[in-house]
């Protein structure tokens, strides 16, 4: 059990560590579209996202986390799982994320991962095709 246990909480790190990078990428790209748009999260607002963010710290920080103080003695890990999502305790405090939270962040940059890799090709071929047309 304790094998499938660590194996499941593996997966669990390296898919909080690949949301966290595409949300800031989507923010990025977000910023070079639209100056003036505001980003996914701000510190402590309690958001999914900022919660994704407390969790990716967690696990980026562990051993200066550790050193510090700030991870209680009996934890062997930066993030477990709980039956409803995934906990963690780091510089920023406690956090929870519940699966669904994670994989309603994950369904919103799918979204704009396709509008990106198949729409805006779609958009700027119809621009084009207008443009020599009229």
């Amino acid at each position: 059990m304790v094998r499938a246990y660590l194996r499941a909480l593996s997966h669990y790190e390296a898919s909080v560590v690949n949301t966290y990078l595409a949300l800031i990428a989507h923010d990025a790209v977000g910023k070079l579209i639209d100056p003036t748009l505001p980003r996914t999260f701000n510190p402590g607002d309690g958001s999914p996202s900022q919660r994704l963010n407390a969790l990716y710290n967690a696990l980026k920080h562990f051993d200066d986390n550790v050193a510090k103080g700030n991870v209680p003695h009996h934890l062997s890990a930066p993030i477990w799982l709980v039956d409803d999502g995934i906990e963690c305790v780091g510089s920023d405090g406690e956090a929870k994320l519940h699966f669904e939270e994670l994989i309603e962040i994950q369904r919103e940059l799918e979204k704009d991962a396709r509008f990106l890799s198949e729409e805006v090709y779609r958009l700027a071929k119809e621009r084009a095709t207008k443009d020599e047309s009229g």
